[in-house]
């Protein structure tokens, strides 16, 4: 898809926005990819990067419970000193 806007009367910004990948399944969505891109006055690109979404990537609840009694391990550790 094409975006264009017009800024003022002396800038107009161009770029892109593509959507790559959509997975949605009973309405939630699993998994998306998109890159973008954006010019001002048809110059190099002036801002560009990629969007990633997967919901299967989310940590388990065991995961995020060790990285929490490391954290505070780390600070019962530095309380001691």
């Amino acid at each position: 898809s094409r975006l264009v806007a017009e800024i003022s009367r002396k800038s107009t910004l161009t770029g892109r926005f593509d959507v790559l990948d959509i997975s949605i399944n009973a309405g939630v969505v699993e998994s998306f990819s998109a890159d973008f891109e954006q010019h001002c006055e048809g110059g190099d690109p002036a801002l560009f990067g990629q969007i990633r979404y997967n919901a299967a990537m989310v940590p388990e609840p065991a995961t995020l419970t060790l990285m929490g009694l490391g954290i505070a391990g780390l600070g019962f550790r530095r309380k001691a000193k």
